[in-house]
């Protein structure tokens, strides 16, 4: 799982660290959380590319309820992907 908790963060910010999240996101089960927004729709496009069976889970605002409430939806949905897959 790869998260992002900075609102600014943008597809170019992501593509600059493209190898590492080539290798992570290699895993058979990923999930990517990240800020609703304008950048919101580009990131999924990168996601996809990266990791095609990925799944992006977004959060309004910059609290922290709504970023561990998206990290556990993120949570569950890679831990049924792997239990689907096991």
């Amino acid at each position: 799982m790869a998260t992002f908790f900075n609102a600014d963060i943008c597809a170019d910010d992501v593509e600059m660290q493209e190898d590492i999240y080539n290798f992570y996101a290699s895993a058979p089960v990923f999930a990517w959380v990240i800020p609703a927004g304008d950048e919101a729709e580009g990131l999924k496009t990168l996601f996809s590319k990266t990791h095609a069976k990925s799944h992006v889970v977004t959060y309004e605002g910059d609290e922290n309820d709504a970023k561990a409430a998206a990290v556990l939806q993120a949570f569950e949905w890679a831990e049924g992907e792997y239990n689907t897959l096991s």
